[in-house]
């Protein structure tokens, strides 16, 4: 495992006494790693237009000391008068000062379920593009609605949803996230057979490109 070097400044008993010393440095040789937080609740939130959101919280957990405590958001935006994904980020640190990021989603939408569309039909799953071997989670929210964390398949992880009008279509809509518009053309599934299933799509926005990007699930 991965050591760093901490510097502590700890007054010694002549500083105590006397202006005149400086405090003696001592360094502690330390594991870098990270604390655990796991949320209360979903990972994905779908709400309508005009409803309301409550955040659960979520638990730190100290990798250092053990110790669990709850924690709530640092981030905590959702502005349920407009349609969009909101990122709701929470930050926590450990005894030795290193920082874990989780992010929860909050979906606002006007939506309804398509209907004639099978309840256990369910595409989440994580899918590797292998083009860039980055993963792309795929979170089900409601019957025929799906969340991505990462729908480039790239460095630049840009949430987005997605619809499942029937078990045979994908769409990703004109929508926003992270302040940037994006729309997608080409959608396409492929479901498993020989092969595992498969996604692809062109993401029409600036910066992605006008490569067709495909998605195998794992």
């Amino acid at each position: 495992m991965k050591k760093i070097l901490i510097i502590f400044t700890i007054a010694s008993a002549s500083f105590l006494t006397s202006c005149d010393k400086d405090p003696d440095p001592v360094s502690k040789l330390v594991d870098v790693s990270y604390p655990t937080i796991t949320l209360r609740g979903s990972p994905v939130i779908h709400i309508p237009i005009g409803g309301s959101y409550t955040d659960e919280g979520a638990i730190l957990i100290d990798d250092i000391t053990g110790a669990q405590s709850d924690i709530m958001a640092t981030s905590n935006e959702v502005d349920n008068t407009t349609v969009g994904i909101y990122a709701i980020r929470y930050i926590a640190k450990n005894a030795n000062g290193f920082l874990t990021e989780t992010d929860r989603y909050v979906l606002v939408l006007d939506y309804t379920p398509p209907v004639g569309l099978d309840p256990n039909f369910d595409l989440s799953g994580s899918y590797l593009r292998t083009a860039t071997g980055v993963v792309n989670n795929v979170y089900k929210v409601d019957n025929g609605l799906y969340i991505m964390d990462n729908m480039g398949g790239s460095s630049l992880a840009v949430p987005a949803y997605m619809l499942t009008p029937d078990t045979n279509t994908i769409d990703i809509p004109l929508q926003v996230s992270d302040g940037l518009e994006l729309d997608c053309t080409s959608e396409t599934y492929v479901p498993a057979g020989a092969n595992p299933a498969q996604m692809k799509w062109v993401v029409d926005a600036s910066g992605f490109g006008t490569a067709l990007r495909t998605f195998t699930k794992q």
